[in-house]
């Protein structure tokens, strides 16, 4: 299946990377679907003995990117005013990162980056992308 041969490449990268042949790598959860309203979630998982000092994740926005939340040892996590109570860290920890939407919208739509800020190698990212389906409606209930 198409699922399982990207779940098997991952996982040879992982244990490649634990056997050090790889100095770093950014483990994603890649593309999701989901219908309107309902949560997401986006993980991703660093394989690196170099230090984390923060973890960024952005939105992509055309050939920008938009800073939507952050986590820190020193200053904790915060996320942007416009995504605070539609978004939260489900997972803190410097190495392994998780956000959850909340009832996402189509405005959610769109690929994202976990970025860790790591010494001494500097940034590096996973990228993922959320599919959003919107509510099936019921125009045709009256008509048969």
């Amino acid at each position: 299946e198409k699922g399982s041969s990207g779940t098997f490449i991952l996982l040879i990268r992982w244990i490649l990377c634990l056997l050090r042949l790889c100095s770093v790598q950014v483990i994603p959860s890649k593309v999701q679907s989901t219908k309107e309203g309902k949560n997401a979630t986006f993980l991703c998982h660093l394989i690196s003995k170099h230090d984390v000092l923060q973890v960024t994740w952005q939105k992509e926005n055309g050939k920008k990117e938009n800073n939507i939340a952050t986590y820190s040892k020193i200053n904790g996590h915060k996320i942007l005013d416009n995504y605070a109570g539609h978004i939260n860290f489900t997972q803190r920890e410097l190495k392994v990162s998780a956000i959850t939407f909340h009832a996402v919208t189509m405005q959610d739509e769109g690929c994202y980056k976990c970025i860790f800020n790591t010494f001494p190698m500097g940034s590096v990212f996973g990228r993922m992308c959320l599919k959003v389906y919107g509510k099936t409606s019921s125009v045709f209930r009256g008509l048969f």
